[in-house]
């Protein structure tokens, strides 16, 4: 599997963390990720930077379209999807954020902040399921009572 992402790897990652509520800057998030301006940039190095802050979890996967679709029904999940756009290689990357109409219509953002929303099919025909999954991790300390109760309980069945 390839899992180089394209030099817009390290802004989908931006946009995923403001997103999610992260701060930071595309400054900061090169330089987690060892990115060189017109370099490509491998996935490994985009999730290892991404994970690096604070409550942020992320997961290098290969998704079909409805697993795609059922990730983002959560609102505490973004996926950066490794995508082709001017070749027939990978050569980009978007951050969809969100699911509408019958799960058959994703919202992208592809930076600069352009909000698109495109139908499942679309999106297939420019990805090939590679993803990076980025989400909120819930710290265990904020977990209620009657969360950790329930959680106890569905081990035990």
């Amino acid at each position: 599997m390839n899992t180089t992402a394209p030099p817009a790897g390290p802004i989908a990652g931006l946009v995923a963390l403001s997103v999610l509520g992260i701060e930071t800057t595309l400054d900061e998030l090169a330089e987690r990720c060892g990115w060189m301006q017109d370099e490509m940039l491998p996935l490994e190095n985009l999730q290892q930077a991404l994970q690096s802050y604070h409550g942020i979890s992320a997961q290098i996967v290969r998704l079909t379209p409805k697993q795609l679709t059922n990730l983002l029904k959560d609102s505490q999940t973004v996926v950066i999807l490794a995508t082709r756009k001017r070749s027939e290689e990978i050569d980009h990357a978007v951050c969809a954020v969100g699911v509408h109409d019958n799960d058959q219509v994703i919202h992208l953002i592809d930076y600069p902040e352009l909000h698109q929303r495109k139908l499942i099919g679309e999106i297939a025909d420019v990805w090939d399921g590679i993803a990076v999954v980025v989400r909120v991790r819930v710290a265990f300390e904020k977990c209620s009572a009657w969360h950790l109760k329930n959680a106890a309980r569905a081990l035990l069945i």
